[in-house]
């Protein structure tokens, strides 16, 4: 439970623990532990980002079951619901200074929690297997949590290794984390024949094409520095890609082609806000042609004057095989359907990511056309095209690698992320998806795909896109008799 305030400008909120919770080695879990948690959160000694922690003005237990947090004055936290120190046991640790505490294997290795499973007798083979058993300290046990009594997590199997243990009966679950995202077909075909129960949700990975709005004065862009300035060619663009052809062919029609850069399925989506750009290569063409770009000498490529439209494109890693089959793509498509040029260019990832401005290729802003994902949290990420989030000189770590400047858009944008209620943030969230996708300084190709496959038999499995783990109900996966 939380309850938000504030207090002389600044931010504050009470978190209340839910009564007679326990430690799984039955001890009390108190308010105090989460404070313990914050406490060595904001050790210097501790190698996390002290971002949150060094805007606190205080974070302390008010009794044993309420903590406080307060925020520094003037800081409007948009996440302030997320300031509550996840506990960690004093009574076992409470003498240990932070570093100490590091170098100590015990919590890593012989952890004590309060969820539904414990580490087993069995323990853990490192490099083979974890074996988890019923917590009867559970707060939820009197419901009949967790449904199954012991739960092993094996390691080091292959995705392939894995779908072929299941087969054999072996496995009951095999987890996101081992990307099935190569195995669809083969997926959907076993889900088919009802031998394996795979669920597909969206991840908040988008992929996505960029313009070079803004490109540095030293780079050379064969149709012009000022292309993509050029709001109706990046519309043209849009139009011109078969964006559900895409998912079709290369996800087997299990991902999402977004109009914004979140997920339909977003509760903040503001589906009456948005431009959409459905495949339709005759506005693109049209739009080519109002933005003085034809084919004049019939070679299939577009021109204006004396130069072309010809545009290189940068992705990488180098070897991948998607990544080929998505440029590919994308080459054919823009060629066939409206004249564009595209020259394909994978480079390693070092080489697209690490060299900031001004080298870099993607952050130093030194492309025409960039696709690759971005990850994103729960929050709408309109801040990575914020003005003042453009990669430069001044801010050689800027996430703005396209160079949009809109103040409309940016006004949008930073008073959604400070409002602290949820109309304001509604509402500025969806006024700055609406100019987003007029704008169009980037165009979402898909959301990538979380995939998680379980037997039949396995009750209760439900993968969800915001969640860290496809196993967050644990407690209420259950096994039907074979």
């Amino acid at each position: 439970m939380l309850r938000p305030s504030r207090l002389h400008c600044s931010v504050s909120l009470r978190f209340r623990l839910k009564p007679d919770l326990q430690w799984s080695d039955g001890q009390p879990l108190t308010a105090d532990d989460s404070v313990f948690s914050f406490e060595i959160a904001a050790s210097a000694d501790t190698p996390i980002s002290h971002f949150v922690t060094d805007r606190t003005a205080h974070y302390d237990a008010l009794d044993a079951l309420t903590v406080r947090w307060t925020g520094l004055p003037g800081w409007r936290d948009a996440e302030f619901f997320l300031r509550f120190w996840t506990p960690f046991p004093r009574h076992l640790y409470g003498q240990l200074s932070p570093r100490e505490i590091l170098a100590s294997p015990d919590p890593a290795e012989r952890p004590v929690g309060w969820g539904p499973f414990v580490l087993g007798p069995e323990g853990w083979v490192k490099g083979d297997h974890l074996t988890l058993v019923r917590n009867p300290h559970y707060f939820r046990a009197a419901e009949g949590l967790p449904r199954v009594d012991r739960v092993t997590f094996r390691f080091g199997l292959s995705p392939e290794q894995i779908l072929a243990e299941m087969l054999k009966g072996r496995c009951d679950i095999g987890a996101e984390e081992a990307d099935f995202s190569g195995q669809i077909a083969f997926l959907l075909q076993a889900q088919a024949g009802h031998v394996l129960a795979p669920q597909f949700v969206p991840d908040t990975k988008f992929e996505h094409l960029d313009f070079g709005i803004q490109p540095p004065d030293d780079y050379k862009r064969a149709a012009g520095n000022d292309l993509f300035q050029d709001a109706r060619v990046r519309r043209a663009v849009a139009y011109c890609l078969d964006r559900e052809a895409l998912v079709d062919q290369l996800l087997n029609g299990v991902a999402e082609a977004p109009a914004a850069y979140l997920s339909s399925r977003h509760p903040l989506y503001a589906a009456a806000q948005i431009t959409p750009y459905p495949f339709d290569p005759a506005q693109g063409q049209a739009l080519l042609e109002e933005a003085s770009w034809s084919d004049r000498d019939g070679d299939g490529v577009r021109e204006n004057g004396q130069r072309k439209l010809s545009l290189s494109y940068a992705s990488g890693p180098e070897g991948s095989a998607f990544r080929e089959a998505l440029m590919q793509f994308v080459q054919a498509q823009l060629l066939a359907n409206c004249g564009i040029e595209v020259r394909p260019q994978l480079y390693t990832l070092e080489e697209l990511y690490n060299d900031l401005w001004p080298t870099g290729v993607v952050f130093g802003r030194r492309f025409d056309l960039a696709e690759f994902a971005w990850v994103t949290g729960v929050e709408p990420p309109c801040e990575l095209y914020l003005t003042e989030a453009i990669a430069s000189e001044q801010n050689p770590g800027g996430e703005n690698n396209t160079g949009y400047s809109n103040p409309a858009f940016d006004a949008a944008c930073r008073a959604a992320r400070t409002a602290l209620d949820e109309a304001t943030r509604r509402a500025r969230h969806a006024e700055a998806q609406a100019i987003f996708t007029r704008d169009l300084p980037s165009l979402p190709l898909f959301l990538r795909v979380k995939v998680g496959v379980a037997l039949p038999r396995v009750n209760g499995y439900q993968p969800d896109s915001t969640a860290s783990s496809d196993l967050w109900n644990i407690e209420s996966i259950s096994l039907s008799a074979p």
